[in-house]
């Protein structure tokens, strides 16, 4: 079955919450190329699966397609990360980062490679663009949410729609260029313990 590899930029994602639609991917050489998504199209952050709320136009894409009879099908799609200049350390120690709110954690990130802050509350507000936290004694918080924003629950991919309101969270933010706390990834759910599961 003919294959290809498409790399270039996501300028169309009409994607519903099923994973059925089209896409389309501006390549460097300024060619545009349209693919149909399935069911069956496997689509990766990090080698993290996503759903297809969590795939945005503006994208940096690798995708691999099946052309069968002159169209294009979307066999797996790949979010590339954006460049990031490394800082050291110390640049973003706690006395950096808010003197006012020691308890903010900085974290040697493992898994995740994003966000270096560790905070947890009980979420009061989340839409597009923030998310308001409370926490037991920091007060309150406004966090950006980012484009690319990951949401799991017991270990698997969320959308943002499955928060709730009063809902317990643990965050991993960072500072962005302009100082605002971005939120790079929410955490929630049951922590099973395996000797319990038999």
């Amino acid at each position: 079955m003919p294959t290809r590899i498409l790399r270039g930029d996501l300028i169309e994602w009409n994607v519903n919450r099923s994973g059925v639609g089209e896409l389309a991917v501006r390549e460097a050489d300024l060619k545009v190329t349209r693919c149909s998504v399935t069911r069956d199209t496997y689509m990766a952050r990090q080698s993290l699966r996503l759903a297809a709320a969590g795939v945005r136009a503006g994208d940096s894409v690798e995708i691999e397609t099946d052309l069968r009879l002159g169209h294009c099908i979307t066999k797996s799609l790949h979010i590339k990360q954006p460049e990031i200049v490394k800082r050291s350390f110390a640049a973003t120690s706690i006395s950096t980062l808010n003197a006012a709110n020691p308890k903010f954690r900085p974290l040697n990130d493992t898994f995740w490679t994003r966000g270096n802050i560790a905070i947890s509350g009980i979420v009061q507000r989340l839409d597009s663009e923030k998310l308001v936290l409370r926490t037991r004694s920091q007060g309150v918080f406004t966090l950006v949410v980012r484009r690319d924003t990951v949401f799991t629950t017991e270990g698997q991919i969320a959308e943002a729609s499955d928060v709730k309101l009063q809902q317990r969270v643990y965050l991993r933010v960072a500072r962005g260029i302009t100082g605002e706390l971005e939120l790079h990834h929410v955490i929630w759910g049951e922590i099973l313990n395996p000797r319990a599961v038999r």
